[in-house]
């Protein structure tokens, strides 16, 4: 039994310890965790959907996936690198991967918000000036 728990550490870690492993992903989760805490301290205070004083249940309804996806990429990360390229990643590379995937999904949440807002936009354009043309879903 103990050589089975070996043999599969072994192929979940690829070829690093799992002492690296969890001091990696400590490391991309403090990355995570200080860009998370600025975008707490630099947040719109007055904005509609925003309580005034800070909440945890409100910032953790809102973060959700962002959570998710950083711990995903905190496990996952340090050991492919390690499994693909052959040697681990230092710490300091992992607490980068941590603040630039966050920083990173930050980024592509605004961007999409923005590409469904001028969706939107085009779509109420061709609504109003081609009013036969059904582009919208009548539900």
């Amino acid at each position: 039994m103990n050589d089975f728990f070996k043999e599969l550490t072994g192929y979940l870690l690829g070829n690093v310890s799992a002492a690296y492993c969890i001091a990696a992903i400590v490391y991309v989760l403090v990355g995570a965790a200080i860009h998370i805490l600025y975008d707490v301290q630099t947040r719109y205070k007055l904005n509609f959907n925003s309580p005034i004083t800070f909440s945890w249940n409100y910032f953790y309804t809102k973060n959700k996936l962002r959570f998710i996806l950083n711990i995903t990429v905190a496990v996952l990360s340090p050991i492919l690198y390690a499994t693909l390229i052959g040697n681990p990643l230092e710490m300091k590379y992992c607490f980068a991967i941590g603040l630039v995937f966050d920083v990173m999904y930050v980024v592509i949440k605004k961007l999409t918000k923005r590409m469904k807002d001028i969706v939107n936009q085009v779509l109420n354009m061709l609504d109003k000036y081609l009013p036969n043309l059904s582009i919208k879903s009548k539900n």
